[in-house]
């Protein structure tokens, strides 16, 4: 591992040099939630919208063309 890079290999510049990566941590502590919650999350805020459509499609008045 003490291979020294003298130029680019993609553009062929020299001056080569490795930078420092951001080494990644987990935290096993937080809890994630169930798939299984999170679809009935989603189906409960679904099923209120709906219900908040179907309330508005009642009280709006439409008009009957003559065809």
């Amino acid at each position: 591992m003490s291979e020294v890079q003298e130029e680019c290999t993609l553009c062929s510049l020299p001056g080569v040099s490795k930078l420092l990566t951001k080494p990644l941590h987990f935290d096993k502590n937080t809890k994630r939630q169930a798939t299984g919650d999170i679809t009935k999350q989603y189906i409960e805020d679904n099923k209120k919208l709906l219900d908040d459509m179907k309330r508005e499609v009642k009280e709006k008045v439409y008009k009957k063309e003559n065809s």
